[in-house]
């Protein structure tokens, strides 16, 4: 054979034909895996979905959509059935689907069909593999295959209506809460933070709004027990100026409050802290005369004690 018949068209011919058979073999063993599944076609061929696990929850919140902050499982393989990312199917993977961050086309197609507790594989193809960014080398008829597991769908919350007494109460009970509940896992900083906003809400009150009926008596009620939860944990955080600074001008506003001895205590706490002595045997003679007193006077005792022995 001379050196030209290597590059007859006959040869080519059979040569072109062996590539096509190693690639169909290459392929064999991805498309035997998702032949095992129901079929959806969602893109015109280039996005096909396999189900591997059904989805058992019915609430509308667990479906994903454009807005939705997901936990998923990712499994990535090419044409060939190698897997891809080896190690990163092992971890979970947060994607904001609301993000600016560029996601494959048909990566994001495949998310949006999905909800939670659903497992699928998807096969990605042509133009739906292109990124917004326009990668090197890219091959048009390029084929992946990606098994994701959804863990875990969140929606933001739609924000609320301010614009009534209403649902100011509803966000200002929402503030309160939220920063309770910090406060009981321990976050002081987030408790303190959550119950701040709160108390900026309230001062930031539209006038309109003031003459609705109980609206200044609402904005009072939750302006002392924000400022009295606020007090609370920054003694927690041991910042006992702050914690003076912002209960001193309450005090006179208490009366008839069933909390009004508890920031009489965590007053009188942080002045001694501070080693103001004096001042704080003030604050008790004062809590001396309210109706609820007995129940603490144990603990005020010991703080009497305190200033007298300073003396």
């Amino acid at each position: 054979m001379n050196q030209s018949d290597w590059f007859s068209i006959e040869d080519d011919q059979l040569f072109q034909n062996s590539e096509i058979s190693q690639q169909n073999k290459t392929q064999t063993e991805m498309e035997r895996i998702v032949s095992k599944y129901d079929k959806i076609i969602l893109q015109q061929q280039n996005l096909i979905k396999y189900i591997v696990v059904v989805s058992k929850n019915e609430d509308p919140q667990k479906q994903i959509n454009e807005k939705s902050r997901i936990k998923i499982r990712c499994e990535e393989r090419d044409e060939k059935g190698t897997i891809l990312n080896p190690t990163q199917n092992q971890n979970i993977l947060k994607i904001c689907l609301a993000s600016s961050i560029p996601l494959i086309k048909g990566f994001r197609l495949a998310l949006l069909s999905m909800k939670e507790g659903e497992k699928a594989w998807f096969k990605i193809q042509g133009d739906l593999l292109e990124k917004p960014d326009n990668i090197e080398n890219f091959v048009k008829d390029q084929v992946k295959y990606y098994m994701i597991q959804v863990e875990e769908v969140i929606q933001p919350q739609q924000q609320l209506d301010v614009t009534n007494v209403e649902n100011r109460v509803i966000q200002l009970e929402k503030f309160k809460q939220e920063g309770n509940k910090l406060y009981q896992n321990g976050d002081y900083v987030g408790a303190a933070s959550r119950y701040l906003r709160g108390i900026n809400f309230i001062e930031k009150w539209p006038k309109n709004l003031n003459k609705e009926k109980n609206s200044e008596v609402i904005k009072e009620d939750f302006y002392l027990v924000l400022i009295s939860n606020r007090a609370q944990a920054l003694i927690k955080l041991k910042d006992y100026q702050e914690c003076q600074k912002i209960l001193e001008p309450i005090m006179p506003r208490l009366e008839q409050k069933e909390y009004k001895v508890k920031c009489y205590y965590r007053l009188v706490f942080c002045l001694i802290q501070m080693e103001e002595y004096q001042k704080a045997q003030d604050y008790i003679n004062i809590i001396k005369r309210d109706d609820n007193y007995f129940q603490y006077e144990s603990l005020f005792k010991e703080f009497e004690d305190t200033c007298n022995q300073s003396q």
